[in-house]
């Protein structure tokens, strides 16, 4: 029986990289830089802070200090990364749905925390359990934040579902021995994400809830 979600928020949850370009091209403009694309974005978006502003200010100036670009991005990024994300049609009203058959739900990102915690409660105030961002845990795929929280939920491995749209979060499943249930609508090619491991895909937001019924049922049969 599944009992937890532990849930990725960009790409899963919203569409986040307008706010994303904002930032990175404001600090780009300051250094006399040309403003990156959304291809660029999306070729490094399952990275923490640190890997995404690394690759996106490698051509830079800035190059050889990536703590000071870090740090412009953050400042550049803090005014624009809630009216710059736009949470996916439908995905609100099925994580209150999950919450409401007694599912424990946990965000869990690779983005820095003040500014995951800034959007959930923008978009999603009142449904998750907690919401989590880097530097609290180890970045994603590594196993140990995941297995924290399920420990803390009373869940096993087994009884938690990670829901995410990249292949990062397969890997990250895969590594703390959870049920990977992966989505359609977000960053991440569909074969790549299969590719990866991927066990199960939810086309839209409303099928997330029936899949993890599915699940329940499977486990139940053994299956």
């Amino acid at each position: 029986m599944i009992k937890l979600a532990i849930v990725d928020l960009d790409g899963t949850l919203a569409y986040t990289i307008p706010g994303m370009m904002m930032g990175i091209n404001a600090v780009r403009r300051k250094i006399g830089c040309e403003d990156i694309t959304e291809k660029k974005i999306l070729e490094c978006i399952s990275n923490a802070t640190p890997g995404f502003v690394g690759h996106l200010i490698e051509d830079t100036p800035l190059k050889d200090n990536l703590d000071e670009a870090i740090r412009m991005y953050l400042e550049e990024y803090s005014k624009c990364c809630v009216e710059g994300s736009t949470p996916y049609e439908g995905i609100r009203e099925e994580m209150q749905k999950m919450r409401d058959a007694g599912i424990s739900l946990v965000v869990f990102s690779n983005k820095d925390n003040i500014r995951v915690n800034w959007i959930m409660e923008k978009y999603f105030s009142g449904i998750f359990n907690e919401c989590i961002g880097t530097g609290i845990y180890p970045f994603k795929p590594d196993p140990t934040g995941p297995l924290d929280i399920a420990s803390r939920y009373g869940a096993k491995p087994d009884e938690t579902v990670f829901i995410g749209d990249s292949d990062v979060d397969v890997m990250t499943a895969k590594n703390a021995g959870m049920i990977s249930l992966n989505v359609a609508w977000g960053y991440v090619d569909r074969d790549i994400l299969k590719k990866a491991g991927s066990q199960y895909m939810a086309e839209k937001p409303q099928a997330l809830l029936k899949i993890i019924n599915e699940i329940n049922i499977a486990q139940e049969k053994g299956v």
